[in-house]
């Protein structure tokens, strides 16, 4: 007879049958998602509530449950989920530090095992403390089953809206509700903001130079605000905005050892991507950035700090590449995009505590491994801040717009 460890007393229990269409060996207490994609025909509709598949990006929120008995079998095949009612006691495969009651476990891509906060998306909460870390095992845990604000948050890829691949392990909702596991920031740019230099203002700090306008706008083809910087024909010109000011604390700290997972992400254009149009800066930046040189003027390269985001040259308008250095050190660069004119482009960094991703329109441009983090070359261990920096590189009018942006980091 296959053993059972789930608690079948519990009046909320439920178990359903499934066809699990993968080819491994399932065991009690793995992980198991809708195989939502399986077609759009209608022939296909039952499927699609009723076949299984191992947890993949993009399908998290479509989580099915846990596998309910001992041995399952090798896949294709049958199999018995523990359905994700709300608090349901049963067991699971995890490979996280669990403690009793606070211990919050998550569904991640390309495993069957529940993993710590920040690794996806939450779906139990530790009912026994056991410490899987080091070796994965079954552990006690009320299972709840992703929340709907972040099941209805991943069901799509907005085209003006986060990248889903950033963003869904990211806790946003419980970060939100419970300051002690994080922190969350979101600027919709909704505020009205009309920024001089070197004064603070909803948060803000900004560099200017004279004419430059850096402002919150409202416009008729985009929701919500903007937050345009906009030149007046001087081939100087310089409008650098920061979160927080040069005294206050910054927000972002990455070790070189099992930094804290973090996620970063936001949407902008340029007017122009000819030759000599605004070179930028968009990512986190240290505080010495703060400053009229933040930008070298003519060239647009960013300053001797420390620095991790995307880069914009005047010599090449066109050309976006995401960019990382420390104080003194030689900078490294990814893959590069190349942009299009007053058209918008997402942006986005995530660390998972062990390697750094850059994103463009979702798609991974450069992974910044462990060794190169712990390198002489990386800014570890340096308080960073959300920086957008510009600089002309002749004297022509244009702008660059930021729809919005949007940081997140485990405590």
């Amino acid at each position: 007879m296959p053993a059972t460890v789930q608690s079948e007393l519990d009046p909320r229990y439920e178990v359903r049958d499934f066809y699990y269409t993968g080819t491994d060996q399932l065991y009690v207490g793995y992980a198991l998602c809708f195989n939502a994609d399986v077609g759009t025909a209608t022939l296909t509709d039952v499927s699609r509530g009723c076949e299984v598949e191992k947890p993949a990006s993009g399908n998290l929120h479509n989580f099915a449950g846990l596998v309910h008995t001992q041995p399952a079998g090798i896949g294709p095949c049958n199999v018995k989920l523990v359905l994700p009612r709300n608090g349901v006691q049963c067991a699971a495969h995890h490979e996280a530090n669990a403690v009793l009651g606070t211990g919050i476990l998550c569904v991640q891509a390309d495993s069957y095992k529940l993993g710590p906060l920040g690794t996806g998306l939450p779906v139990a909460i530790a009912s026994r403390t056991v410490n899987r870390s080091s070796v994965s095992g079954l552990g006690q845990v009320s299972l709840y089953g992703p929340s709907a604000e972040d099941a209805y948050a991943l069901t799509a890829e907005p085209t003006r809206g986060p990248s889903r691949i950033i963003w869904e392990t990211c806790p946003w909702g419980l970060l939100q509700r419970n300051p002690g596991l994080g922190y969350t920031f979101f600027d919709d740019f909704m505020a009205p903001l009309i920024l001089a230099d070197t004064v603070a203002q909803g948060g803000y700090c900004t560099k200017s130079d004279t004419g430059v306008t850096i402002q919150s706008l409202e416009t008729l083809d985009e929701v919500g605000g903007v937050l345009e910087i906009a030149n007046n024909d001087d081939d100087v010109d310089f409008g650098h905005i920061f979160l927080g000011d040069p005294t206050a604390s910054l927000p972002c700290i990455i070790a070189a050892a099992a930094h804290k997972p973090f996620w970063f992400e936001a949407r902008f254009k340029k007017a122009s991507i000819a030759t000599d149009s605004p070179g930028l800066f968009l990512g986190l930046g240290e505080v010495g950035l703060m400053d009229d040189a933040g930008l070298v003027v003519n060239t647009a390269e960013v300053k001797d700090e420390n620095f991790i985001g995307f880069q914009v040259l005047c010599a090449a308008g066109a050309t976006l590449l995401p960019v990382f250095k420390a104080d003194g050190q030689t900078k490294a660069n990814g893959t590069g995009v190349t942009m299009v004119a007053d058209t918008y482009i997402n942006v986005g960094l995530h660390g998972n505590g062990t390697i750094i991703t850059a994103y463009v329109n979702g798609v991974s441009k450069h992974a910044i491994t462990a060794t190169l983090i712990a390198g002489a070359t990386f800014p570890s261990a340096t308080p960073l801040t959300l920086a957008l920096m510009t600089q002309t590189g002749a004297a022509t009018e244009c702008q660059v717009a930021m729809d919005w942006w949007r940081f997140a980091q485990l405590a």
